[in-house]
């Protein structure tokens, strides 16, 4: 028995790097060799106050609810208003305004919720807050993201413009939930999983030490953080002596913007893709081909991110498609 929770517990893990986007591709198929560390396991039993047992099943629960969200993705279901992984029920809920398919969706093991906006509509909206026809500018707004689990747009703006901003968006009202953000996005070097870098053209032109880490591999490179690079910087080894790679892209707009934050990096003469993370103190984990590649999560399930200065946290994926207002990237 307890043989079987721990392959559970390897596979689901696997399905935790995967949603956190930390999976690498390039990978040849290595069954088995991913190993979930007794660390990996006790902090992820931490994060949901369960017992050994308990947290394998959870993630197994989650394994299941992750491969059904992908399907469920791919459906084209009317009227579908998101999806999210539910802890006391151990399903994947996936939210309705159109109840049609919801016997459907029942047998195959979700819990369909019957909601009053579909996807599309809230995202709508959503796209109106964000682009300025709705009159907000990065002087009051600092996070805009679709919730699932309420059925509206959160609305995230600087202390002292809640009552405003909610009369500016009376039309919306039924749409959107404003609440108050003290603290705009910081950003530093511990964002991402994998093996540190350092922006050797930063350190060249600004002084001082720009560390990152390498998010992804990809075919011929990998991802990074775009706050990291801008297109055309050389990025190194933590130690600054070895060239990693170059970044050919980088999308990262200046602070009074929305964050898109990814930068693609052509990997230099040598530097090969590996299907590994780096786990730091869960040790190096090998993940097998097909969870190679990058995949999106429910909200509500465990994810494992992994990072130069961070080392191996382990928590739940709380929201999806999020803008936010941030600071903390000074060369251009």
């Amino acid at each position: 028995m307890k043989h079987l929770m721990k392959m559970y517990m390897r596979r689901a893990l696997v399905v935790a790097i995967v949603g956190a986007g930390i999976s690498l591709a390039g990978a040849s198929d290595l069954p088995g060799q991913l190993s979930a560390s007794d660390g990996m396991l006790a902090q992820v039993m931490a994060l949901h106050s369960l017992d050994e047992r308990g947290a394998i099943e959870r993630l197994a629960a989650e394994e299941a609810a992750t491969d059904l969200y992908h399907r469920v993705q791919g459906m084209n279901i009317p009227g579908y208003a998101g999806a999210w992984f539910d802890a006391d029920s151990q399903k994947l809920h996936v939210a309705l305004s159109d109840m049609a398919l919801a016997e459907m969706l029942s047998k195959f093991g979700a819990a369909p919720v019957q909601v009053a906006w579909s996807l599309a509509e809230l995202e709508g909206v959503q796209r109106m807050i964000g682009g300025g026809e709705s009159g907000l500018g990065p002087a009051e707004l600092r996070k805009l993201y679709v919730d699932p689990r309420t059925n509206r747009v959160f609305v995230g703006v600087v202390p002292g413009q809640a009552d405003a901003v909610s009369a500016r968006l009376s039309a919306y009202a039924d749409k959107v939930e404003v609440h108050e953000v003290p603290h705009t996005v910081t950003l530093t070097a511990d964002i991402r999983a994998g093996d540190g870098t350092r922006n050797k053209t930063w350190e060249t032109l600004h002084g001082g030490i720009w560390p990152c880490t390498i998010g992804a591999s990809v075919e011929n490179g990998f991802y990074t953080a775009g706050h990291c690079v801008d297109a055309g910087n050389v990025l190194t080894t933590p130690a600054g002596t070895t060239t990693v790679g170059q970044a050919q892209l980088s999308a990262y707009p200046p602070a009074s913007s929305t964050i898109h934050d990814v930068a693609w990096v052509k990997g230099a003469t040598g530097w090969t893709p590996k299907p590994k993370v780096n786990g730091y103190s869960d040790g190096i984990i090998s993940v097998p081909a097909k969870w190679a590649g990058t995949a999106t999560a429910p909200i509500g399930v465990s994810v494992c991110r992994y990072g130069q200065t961070s080392g191996g946290p382990h928590c739940a994926w709380s929201m999806r498609s999020m803008s936010a207002r941030g600071s903390g990237r000074t060369p251009s």
